[in-house]
Parts: C-alpha cells; sequence; structure tokens
C-alpha cells in the first residue's frame, strides 16, 4: 500500500534566470509547493521522484502569474489547486503541458487577465473552478473542454456572458455564475448548449426582478435545480428584492448598478 506522503518543493523566486526546485522527499504522488513568485518564470523538478507518477499539485503561497511552466516537468497531473495565490494573470496555453488533467480550482484570487485560450486541449477536464478577480467580460475558449461537468465562475465582477462560450460543453452538469455584476443572462440560448445541465447558481447579480422570473420559470421547465447557496455575499447600500433565493432589483436598483 502507497505511503501518501507530501512532497514539498520550495520556491523562491527573485533572479532573471529560472531557478529548478526539486522535491526533497521521494513519494508517489503530490507536491506542495509554496510559493512567493514575483514573475511567472519558474521551474519545477521534482528529481527525486519519478515527476510521471505525480498527479496532485498544491500551490501555496502568492504566485502573481500562472504560465506554462506549471506543467513542463509533471505531464501526469490529474489536479491542481491553485486557490489563494494572488494570481492576476493566466497566461496563454498554461495547461496545455497538463492533457490529463481532471480538476482546476483557481478559487479566491485576484485575476485581471485571462487568455482566452489558457484552458485549450482539457479533453479529459471535469471540473474548473474560477473565482476572484475584475474581469468584466469573459473571453474564453473551453470548445476543447469536451468533458467538463462542473464550471464555476464566481466573483468575477462579470457584467455579461457570452453563450456561445458554452457551446461544446454538452457534459456539464452543475454551473455557477454566482457573485457576479450580470444585468442579464441569456439562459435560454445556454440551455440549448448545455442539455444535461443539472444545477445552476445565479444568485447575487444584477438581474430584474422580472426577468429572475422568467430565470426561475426556465429553471423549473427544464428541471434544473436553482442553487441559492453562497458563502460570501457582496455588501450594497439598499436591500435587493429576492424571489426563490435569488437576488433581483427594482428598476432605481438596476439604474444605480448600470451607472456605477
Amino acid at each position: 500500500m502507497w505511503n501518501f506522503h507530501l512532497v514539498f518543493i520550495l520556491l523562491s523566486i527573485s533572479t532573471v534566470l529560472a531557478e529548478k526546485h526539486q522535491c526533497f522527499v521521494p513519494v508517489p504522488y503530490k507536491c506542495v509547493i509554496f510559493a512567493n513568485a514575483t514573475r511567472e518564470n519558474y521551474q519545477i523538478e521534482p528529481q527525486a521522484v519519478n515527476s510521471s507518477d505525480i498527479t496532485n499539485l498544491d500551490l501555496n503561497g502568492t504566485l502573481p502569474i500562472l504560465g506554462p511552466e506549471i506543467c513542463e516537468n509533471l505531464p501526469n497531473l490529474r489536479i491542481i489547486f491553485a486557490s489563494y495565490l494572488g494570481v492576476e494573470e493566466i497566461a496563454e496555453n498554461t495547461f496545455k503541458s497538463c492533457k490529463n488533467l481532471y480538476r482546476i480550482d483557481l478559487d479566491w484570487n485576484n485575476i485581471t487577465k485571462l487568455s482566452e485560450n489558457a484552458f485549450t486541449g482539457l479533453e479529459n477536464l471535469e471540473k474548473l473552478y474560477i473565482s476572484g478577480g475584475n474581469l468584466q467580460e469573459l473571453k474564453l475558449n473551453l470548445s476543447s473542454l469536451i468533458n467538463l461537468e462542473q464550471l464555476g465562475l464566481r466573483n468575477l465582477n462579470l457584467t455579461e456572458i457570452d453563450p456561445e462560450i458554452f457551446k461544446n460543453l454538452k457534459n456539464l452538469k452543475e454551473l455557477y455564475l454566482y457573485a457576479n455584476r450580470l444585468f442579464d443572462l441569456d439562459l435560454e440560448k445556454i440551455l440549448n448548449y448545455l442539455p444535461n445541465l443539472k444545477k445552476i447558481n445565479i444568485v447575487d447579480n444584477n438581474f430584474k426582478c422580472d426577468r429572475v422570473k422568467k430565470l426561475v420559470e426556465l429553471c423549473e421547465k427544464y428541471r434544473i435545480e436553482l442553487k441559492t447557496d453562497v458563502t460570501v455575499i457582496r455588501t450594497r447600500h439598499y436591500i435587493p428584492e429576492m424571489i426563490e433565493g435569488v437576488h433581483c432589483l427594482t428598476d432605481d436598483q438596476f439604474n444605480y448598478e448600470k451607472s456605477h
């Protein structure tokens, strides 16, 4: 029976050239990195173990930019945890070399730049969670994520979402869009692309009450569970209305949000 200890890689970037960081404890499956990085130019080199055996990568500390280096020497990664890192940018093709990824967790960061092709080529990915940032508009190519089942796009300050990004996600079962600033959502068109959707969360956005009523009716019609549980609700200077646990705005409240 495998003894699943942690592999510790100490990561500290302060030089112009990329530093190589080694696993100090030989174990079969997991690397934990304590990062205090100021740039994306780093390498992970688990010399003490067979890097092809490592399937889990857990990043801790501060890492403003995520780039392709994250996967270069860990080709068989299945899970990446990169939450609470202060990530501001996710570069193009960041995960391209990690074609076996099953889950990517990028929650509670400060994302302001997200490459359209950050997640291309991940046909085995089933869970993708992104939260924390200021993107407003989402331009993201998810067309290759044909096996994606759970998608979280939360607390990203999104004001609109193009339904076309869901076009090839026929296996998606759960969609979490709460804690954004969406003024509308073309759920009718989105559902045409997501025939297997079972759960959706749209709490804490900027929908008008009449729109929320229609969204609720659509969920009932297609037997989609409307989730209303959230961890943090943003502070407003007014109290929004509620329909079936979903926040909704009066005309005056809607106009206020539009102007701010």
